[in-house]
């Protein structure tokens, strides 16, 4: 393969150079021209990887004339391979490549979550056991649900991902695994260190051929459920095949390895046993002054942080449907260099806890990129708290506020933000359909329009509706329409694009037009742009708690009007409009036209 002409896509730089075009913006969206296309940092990570490697196996078994030819796997998730294989240090092989880090050679063992603070204990003596834990972690505990484990929805049209979609397995080990073995004395920590020249070294097919395995494992063995949005399974690559031939090819269609051909070898898996336990049991946490709580601020120090559970107390049913996760957000840093801080939980002194220690969550990490559209990057990362709170407490219901300890390792970053929210990927549609009444008393349920994207200069304005299935016979008197976004422009501005969200309460709505809030599981959003252009980044519905928590300071009650004319009414529905709903709900219609309407979402 590395005697073929560069001229060849089958040679090693031109396949090598596939993932950099993938990952470096080196193609553009079909239909969107200016939106460059990435397979990091979302849904797509495992699926390309198996397809890039399906491809890169083929061409390898032409050239050797062997049709039972296939490609190692690094298993570094267990003690036996936490070293780089023998067969990559042999300095005449063609398996070799000089830029690694010098001191990471065998019998160095690897650190799966490398850079991160391992204090109290010799790390050289527990690293294996610390590779242990940090596997459960990430395939267990910190991947409770698809989105957690494979990454955010990335969908036609959407701007460059950052890191807020990266799943667990991406984050770790997939990234400290490349930085681990990356040359330091590389500007960029070439060639593993770096995602344009990752596949430089022969070591990345072994590396990615374990993640793959992951995912099997995930999968198969640990019962993880894949996405069933089209989006995910009709997204498309193209490669070369062993022909040197063009190939396109789907998601759909690689998700059952066994119909690729492969299968992965049957050996132990003792990460399973290595599940971390808590430090301390039973710590409740209170309001401290030291926290941090304003922000943007700069993680220049160890910053703890108070969060309030938006619900404590949640139902068994909720639980099943909705996974408790901690989103740290708005995390801008300089793309071109190596970032990475640790995230305990209720963690009273991170010098005395350990990645064997149920307080450690995890990790942020990025390793740095050679060519990116922005000078800045601006990420987030997430972790499911239900099981952690429950072992650390005994319960996850005992304590209304969590403190969250940041401990920066490498690199500069600035915190947006740091908050609880629910993940609803391992079910489907509103948070939770029903609710008693003191739940309804306690938390009104909010559909929140965020990522709402717009040239700050000129004027912006859609209209929103509910349950709406012809917008063209609702008029402001009918119950379905909820509201608008609006916004003037602006004569000066601190950048060019403003960035904003907007809510509207639903409870109410939702009784009025099903006669109760707890009759459907799914509501239909309908968008409708007037004015202005608009990117919308995601419609979710959330819960806000705010008023349980008391009258405002001063308020006075204020006497309902007996007057009912101006209360606003369902429009009477037409005979077909169920079964139009149902065709939206399905995807059957598109929603456009001469009104300018946005998408269905």
């Amino acid at each position: 393969m590395k005697q073929l002409p560069t001229s060849d896509p089958r040679s090693f730089m031109q396949q090598a150079d596939v993932h950099c075009a993938y990952c470096n913006g080196g193609y553009k969206q079909k239909g969107y021209s200016n939106v460059s296309f990435q397979v990091h940092r979302s849904w797509l990570f495992f699926p390309f990887h198996r397809w890039y490697l399906y491809f890169f196996e083929r061409i390898c078994g032409k050239l050797l004339q062997d049709d039972t030819f296939a490609l190692p796997f690094w298993n570094y998730d267990s003690p036996s391979g936490m070293q780089i294989p023998a067969m990559f240090n042999e300095s005449s092989s063609p398996l070799y490549d000089r830029l690694r880090n010098q001191d990471h050679l065998p019998p160095v063992v690897v650190d799966l979550n490398w850079g991160s603070r391992v204090t109290g204990i010799s790390p050289d003596k527990n690293q294996i056991n610390y590779n242990l834990n940090l596997m459960y972690k990430q395939m267990i505990t910190n991947a409770t649900t698809p989105r957690l484990f494979m990454g955010q929805p990335y969908r036609a049209g959407d701007e460059y991902p950052t890191s807020s979609g990266s799943g667990s397995i991406e984050i770790a080990p997939h990234i400290p695994v490349h930085a681990w073995t990356g040359d330091p004395k590389q500007h960029f920590m070439e060639n593993m260190g770096t995602f344009y020249a990752a596949a430089r070294d022969p070591i990345f097919y072994a590396h990615h051929a374990n993640i793959d395995r992951l995912w099997n494992i995930w999968v198969n063995n640990l019962g993880g459920k894949l996405f069933s949005d089209p989006d995910w399974l009709e997204s498309s690559f193209v490669f070369y095949n062993e022909e040197a031939k063009p190939v396109t090819v789907k998601v759909k269609d690689c998700l059952d390895s066994t119909r690729l051909g492969y299968v992965y070898e049957d050996i132990d898996i003792p990460w399973l046993d290595a599940k971390p336990t808590p430090r301390r049991r039973g710590v409740r946490i209170v309001a401290i002054s030291q926290a941090t709580q304003v922000f943007p601020t700069a993680l220049d120090r160890v910053l703890d942080i108070i969060v309030t559970r938006p619900k404590k107390l949640r139902s068994k049913e909720e639980k099943e449907e909705a996974e408790e996760v901690l989103l740290i957000d708005g995390i801008e840093y300089d793309f071109s260099k190596q970032v990475k801080f640790d995230v305990y939980l209720n963690e009273c002194d991170v010098e005395l806890s350990t990645p064997a220690n149920t307080e450690f969550l995890g990790s942020f990490v990025d390793v740095p990129y050679h060519k990116h559209p922005t000078s800045m990057e601006k990420g987030s990362v997430r972790f499911p708290l239900s099981s952690v709170l429950k072992e650390l407490q005994g319960s996850d219901e005992i304590s209304g506020i969590v403190m969250v300890t940041l401990v920066p390792q490498c690199g500069d970053a600035t915190i947006g933000s740091v908050m609880i929210e629910f993940d609803t990927s391992k079910s489907s549609g509103r948070l939770k359909k029903l609710r008693n009444t003191k739940e309804k008393e306690a938390a009104e349920e909010v559909l929140l329009i965020g990522g709402i994207e717009n040239d700050c200069s000129k004027q912006v304005k859609f209209d929103v509706y509910l349950n709406e299935c012809d917008v063209e016979l609702s008029m402001p008197a009918n119950t379905e329409i909820l509201g608008s976004f609006v916004d003037v422009p602006y004569h000066r501005h601190p950048t060019s694009m403003e960035k904003g969200s907007i809510r509207f309460s639903i409870f109410s709505m939702l009784k009025e037009l099903q006669r109760t809030g707890d009759i459907s599981d799914v509501v239909m959003v309908t968008l409708a742009l007037r004015c202005g252009d608009v990117t919308i980044g995601g419609v979710m519905i959330e819960f806000d708690t705010h008023r349980a928590r008391g009258e405002l300071e001063g308020s006075q009650a204020v006497e309902p009007r007996n007057d009912r004319a101006y209360k606003h009414h369902p429009r009477p529905k037409a005979e077909e409009s169920k079964a139009t709903l149902a065709a939206r709900k399905a995807g059957l219609i598109q929603m456009a036209g001469e009104h300018g309407m946005l998408h269905g979402l």
